[in-house]
């Protein structure tokens, strides 16, 4: 570290409840609130105490120490009872072994077919608007994303009715998700509205993905898709079990809908409110694309678009861009 980090503290030392009550009635305001508290801040729910990291040096050395830093605590037993043990979840004796495994389903020769799927979807999203229409744009880019997300695992084998049920379970699911991990065990059942709809979403989303990992193992002759490549993936001549693919796919729903979707609405966002970034981006746009919709290979011609995407998350933490 090069710099000297300060630790703080939110909520009170003498609620019982600390910060969980803040946490539940504006999780967004909270969590983007605890970096006035210092770079790295105690918070603690119920009686689970954890600290979290808002000074990126720290969050850097986090993520890139894994021995000193090494995935485990209550919070990540949480997850991996509710995902499964994916790479997300997975202790570090586990996943160097799932990182090998997985790997070849995102090689950089698939990634052009990937591609095409989101030049699809993203054409076929934005084709539906209207000029002075308004559009909900979170709506729209996790619809875009969840589209993607599931027509890359699962190819054609899944129906338009089918994604569409599936991106509303998706949905449910990602809005229950940290609640979940969060809250006590004890808590777990409790009959709020957000809550019961995860739980359902859960059920209804692994069902489905086990459903269709018994028709892929039924049919090699399947599309290849990233579900084919992650079934037929070896590593020292063992395969992949089907519930640790369940658990892939799951990992792979919560990691690449919500995360892109939110990348994606708050990059549209900061354009709109710089209007000379704004002018420059349509520029290119128009000029590399001519009308029709990006596809892979304009990727490397379209670098003000990259650097777009690029600077959002860090952007949206600082003034200015």
């Amino acid at each position: 570290m090069t710099t000297e980090l300060t630790v703080g503290r939110a909520g009170s030392a003498w609620s019982a409840l600390g910060d969980l009550s803040a946490f539940l009635l504006d999780p967004g305001r909270y969590l983007t609130s605890l970096a006035a508290r210092g770079d790295l801040v105690e918070i603690g729910f119920g009686s689970w105490t954890g600290y979290v990291a808002c000074h990126p040096e720290l969050t850097q050395r986090i993520l890139l120490d894994d021995r000193t830093f090494a995935k485990g605590g209550p919070l990540l037993d949480k997850a991996r009872d509710i995902v499964g043990n994916s790479l997300i979840t997975s202790p570090r004796h586990v996943h160097r072994r799932q990182r090998r495994l997985l790997q070849p389903a995102f090689h950089r020769d698939h990634i052009p077919r990937y591609a095409a799927v989101m030049t699809d979807q993203a054409a076929a999203v934005s084709d539906s608007w209207r000029d002075r229409g308004n559009v909900d744009v979170v709506a729209e880019m996790n619809a875009i994303s969840a589209n993607v997300t599931l027509r890359t695992l699962f190819s054609r084998r899944v129906d338009e009715a089918v994604v569409q049920a599936l991106v509303g379970e998706i949905k449910k699911f990602s809005e229950g998700l940290f609640l979940s991990m969060v809250l006590p065990a004890a808590l777990d059942r409790l009959p709020v509205p957000r809550l019961r709809g995860f739980r359902t979403a859960r059920e209804r989303l692994r069902t489905f993905t086990a459903r269709v990992v018994a028709d892929y193992r039924a049919d090699p002759s399947a599309p290849q898709d990233m579900l084919s490549l992650l079934l037929a993936a070896r590593d020292e001549g063992i395969g992949v079990e089907d519930s640790e693919v369940i658990d892939h796919v799951i990992s792979f729903i919560v990691a690449g809908v919500e995360t892109t979707a939110n990348t994606l609405a708050w990059a549209l966002h900061l354009v709109a409110i710089h209007p000379e970034v704004e002018r420059r981006l349509h520029a290119e746009v128009d000029d590399v694309l001519t009308g029709r919709p990006a596809r892979y290979p304009d990727v490397a011609n379209l670098p003000l678009t990259r650097c777009v995407i690029t600077e959002t998350s860090g952007s949206t933490r600082r003034p200015g861009w």
